[in-house]
This record gives structure tokens, sequence and C-alpha cells, in this order.
């Protein structure tokens, strides 16, 4: 029988994507607030640009936005407060999908150890749960770079489980289900509307 359940945090306890769209936005438009003289709709694709080439964790992108855009480095620390301040600000946005913590409840009643196993930064993912209110529901969160069989497997044996007692909430086939599979555990694949690793 199933003991504990691993839960993906990004697009399967709340939308990532829209969040991380409006919390862009606001930023943006706080440097161009403070005295940016280049208009959003040339600094968006940009900050996309940027983001790709430095992955979703770096913690430079707005540097990295403004050096690309020449910006004087005197003149940096100013906007780049403003757009983390006003990206910060976003988080209290923050929901998770309506149904979420009725099922997470309903799950730790039933004496299921919930655990959540997410690419990302440890400190982050706390962070989100802890701002969805959802955080006392998990036993523990465990992060990686790059998910694979080999980090299901170690998850498995730091929750002191057996990988058939185990099951993986996911969105995504390549990084949440196949792999979790090939490494003994039950799997559920989380499907939603307009999130596009649901397809």
């Amino acid at each position: 029988p199933i003991k504990s359940i691993f839960f993906d945090i990004d697009g399967v306890l709340f939308p990532t994507a829209e969040f991380a769209d409006i919390a862009r936005k606001n930023a943006l438009n706080a440097m161009v607030a403070m005295g940016l003289d280049t208009p959003y709709q040339k600094l968006r694709p940009l900050l996309g640009q940027v983001i790709e080439e430095k992955g979703s964790n770096s913690r430079s992108h707005f540097d990295s936005l403004l050096e690309k855009l020449g910006v004087e480095k005197r003149l940096r620390p100013r906007l780049i407060s403003a757009a983390v301040g006003a990206y910060h600000d976003t988080k209290a946005m923050i929901q998770p999908y309506p149904e979420v913590p009725r099922i997470l409840q309903s799950l730790g009643e039933k004496q299921f150890r919930l655990f959540c196993a997410s690419e990302g930064i440890e400190q982050k993912q706390w962070d989100k749960l802890y701002r969805m209110h959802i955080a006392i529901f998990f036993d523990d969160v465990f992060v990686t770079k790059t998910k694979s069989m080999e980090f299901y497997k170690k998850i498995v044996k730091a929750a002191g489980a057996k990988p058939g007692e185990c099951a993986m909430v996911g969105d995504r086939e390549e990084k949440e289900i196949a792999p979790a599979k090939e490494a003994g555990m039950h799997t559920i694949r989380i499907r939603r509307a307009g999130n596009k690793h649901s397809a």
C-alpha cells in the first residue's frame, strides 16, 4: 500500500507560470517607474533571453538585463532594488490551486506522509509553500538540479520508505512520471488546462 506521497510544486500545487509572468511584469514596470528609459515591450523579451541563458533560479536576472541594455553600473542598484522589491511584493499573491489545501488535509488525516520533490532551491520552495499556507502539511522538501531515477531512489530512501510504498504526483512525463516509475514508485500525472507541461 502507498504510505508516502511526493508532490512536484510548480504547476501541480500552484500556477507557477501565471505567477512568474505577473511578477516579472511588475518588476520591469517598477524599473521603468524608477527611471529606466526603456519601454516594457522591449524589456520583456530581453528578460526572457536572460532567464533562458542564466536559468530560472539565477539571482542575477535583473543585473544581467541592465548589463545587456548598457546601463551604467552606478545606476543599477536603484533599478535592481525596485525590480526585486516589486517581484517580492507580488509573492503576496501566491495562491495554491483551489482544491490543493483540502486534498492535502484529507491525505494527512488518512495518515499519508507528504513530501515535495522539486527542481530549484530548497529555501525558495519552502518559501512558496509557506506563503500558500500549506507548508504545515509536508514532512520535507527534496530539491535537485535535474530529476532522474537516481534522485527519486535517493529521496525515497531519505524518507525512510520503499519505492513500492511511494507515489509521485507531477505534471511532466519526462521529469516526474518516467524517472519515478523507473525508480519503482507509483505515479499520478496531473493534467491542467493551459499548462504547457500537461499536454
